[in-house]
Parts: C-alpha cells; sequence; structure tokens
C-alpha cells in the first residue's frame, strides 16, 4: 500500500509541478479546456432563451467542480510542503472555487 501511496505522490508532483514534464503540460492544457468550458456553461446559463439546457449546464459545472477537486486533491499530495500549499493564495483560490458546490 506504501508503494502505491508514493507512486501516486510522485505522478502528482510530476503532473502538478514539475513544469518541464509532457505531463504536466497535458494536464495543464486539460485544465485549461475544462477551465473554459466551465466559464462558457456559467455564461450560457444566464441567458433566459437558454433554460431548457439548465440540466446540462448544471451537469458541465458538477463534472468541472469534481475535476478541479481531484487536482486541488492531487496538487496537496503531490506539494513537498503540503501546508504551503493549503495555505498559499493558489491553494486558497482553488478551495474556495470548489466549496460553493459542494456545500449547495
Amino acid at each position: 500500500m506504501g508503494n502505491i501511496f508514493h507512486s501516486f505522490t510522485l505522478f502528482c508532483r510530476k503532473a502538478f509541478y514539475e513544469a518541464n514534464s509532457k505531463l504536466f503540460v497535458i494536464i495543464n492544457d486539460l485544465l485549461s479546456v475544462v477551465i473554459i468550458i466551465s466559464i462558457l456553461g456559467i455564461i450560457f446559463e444566464s441567458v433566459s432563451k437558454l433554460s431548457q439546457y439548465h440540466q446540462l449546464f448544471l451537469t458541465i459545472e458538477y463534472i468541472a467542480v469534481f475535476i478541479f477537486s481531484v487536482e486541488y486533491v492531487c496538487r496537496i499530495i503531490g506539494s513537498p510542503k503540503k501546508l504551503s500549499y493549503i495555505f498559499s493564495f493558489f491553494g486558497f483560490i482553488d478551495l474556495v472555487s470548489i466549496l460553493p458546490t459542494w456545500f449547495h
């Protein structure tokens, strides 16, 4: 079990903290796409003529928040200084961006 967690920690570190790795680039590109889709969903949801797609926009929001929640946990796991990340500006922004949906 320890080897699996150690391997996952190394994976998270490479994916979120090693900017020169191909995995880092892929993960960041995918997260950028999710951010854009999430923003478009929020914008389109505010258009009253698109109200019949409310369930689709809600589904997009939940999927995006799930992905961002996994990202947040992986960033904590991969961080060499976990508390530093949690209490950093970006750690705070990541947490504040996902909490409203989880408590809604």
